[in-house]
């Protein structure tokens, strides 16, 4: 016993996508005396709810419920990338000056360590730009809460225009067999999916992009705020990017390097792409840098440990 209190830990932190972890984590802290520290991920039981269309009444869904209010009653402090959630955590039980937000980060020096794209992308890339395409890209996941087919129908609306664009998708989930269906359906011949590529290739496609699309449903959920990482990859890149989203917060606006428009609203993203095919090189670039230099200045992990440290001393 004496050797195991000597490695007894001075913070115990749950972190996990659904909260059960709370319980050993909790027993762990009374047996040490350690902090309890909840890292809030993503809201459960609102998300399967929200996006899962689960009752409140569902066994699991009243299990995730009322493990939520246990933590909020016991823990010690809540870190979370949401950044509109405390008053909701309130509501659940947790005391004032508890809560922190600190959003997703990077460590820049990753973005040093890449990878060329496949021959074959690349000469993708290289033909459609000497053919005087604009290219927008999107990289990740092809879910339901990605909303591609809002960019499809902005596709359609950009074909009809006879607008010199190309769409890159790049990635799988359990929507891209749907989004090819719509594809052929709306006769799209700008749209290209393509296959993942490893996540060091990521920031080279992303550099060969003249914009990058990131989307959201429009969901009530989001009102407590979103901090995706594949947003931050963007940015990295120096490219502008078109945020559809309807959230608490929004990366972009804040950063100024795009446009943002209501989530699951095609006619407004084909608007956007029309905007950004309106503005010159050099204002585009600017965007870019806005991004880049954001979150360098506000998303290292360098700077956001120092920040979590000094909240739960």
């Amino acid at each position: 016993m004496s050797y195991f209190k000597s490695l007894a830990p001075d913070v115990v932190i749950a972190s996990s996508t659904y909260p059960l972890d709370v319980y050993p984590a909790f027993k762990l802290t009374k047996k040490t005396g350690a902090k309890f520290v909840f890292e809030l991920h993503d809201l459960w039981p609102l998300s399967p709810m929200e996006l899962g269309q689960m009752s409140k009444y569902h066994p699991f869904i009243m299990l995730i419920q009322y493990t939520e209010n246990f933590w909020c009653r016991h823990v010690d402090k809540v870190v979370s990338i949401l950044p509109n959630t405390e008053d909701y955590l309130k509501r659940h039980g947790l005391a004032d000056n508890k809560f922190i937000c600190v959003p997703n980060g990077i460590v820049v020096e990753d973005y040093d360590i890449v990878e060329p794209l496949s021959v074959e992308y690349q000469e993708l890339c290289d033909k459609l730009h000497k053919q005087g395409f604009f290219l927008l890209g999107y990289t990740g996941a092809h879910g339901i809460a990605n909303a591609l087919h809002t960019l499809l129908y902005a596709a359609s609306k950009c074909q009809i225009a006879n607008l010199p664009i190309r769409f890159l998708l790049v990635g799988h989930g359990q929507e891209k067999e749907k989004l090819i269906l719509l594809q052929r359906k709306l006769k799209l011949s700008n749209v290209v999916f393509l296959d993942s590529i490893p996540k060091k290739q990521v920031h080279t496609f992303c550099k060969e992009m003249d914009c990058l699309y990131i989307g959201w449903q429009r969901k009530q959920l989001y009102q407590y705020g979103i901090s995706p990482n594949k947003l931050m990859d963007y940015m990295m890149s120096g490219k502008p990017v078109i945020h559809a989203v309807t959230a608490g917060n929004n990366l972009v606006r804040d950063a100024n390097c795009g446009i943002s428009v209501p989530a699951e609203d095609a006619g407004a993203v084909f608007e956007a792409i029309n905007k950004m095919l309106a503005l010159t090189q050099e204002e585009r670039q600017k965007l870019g840098n806005n991004g880049r230099e954001y979150v360098i200045k506000n998303h290292d992990y360098k700077f956001l440990a120092k920040k979590i440290i000094e909240f739960i001393k």
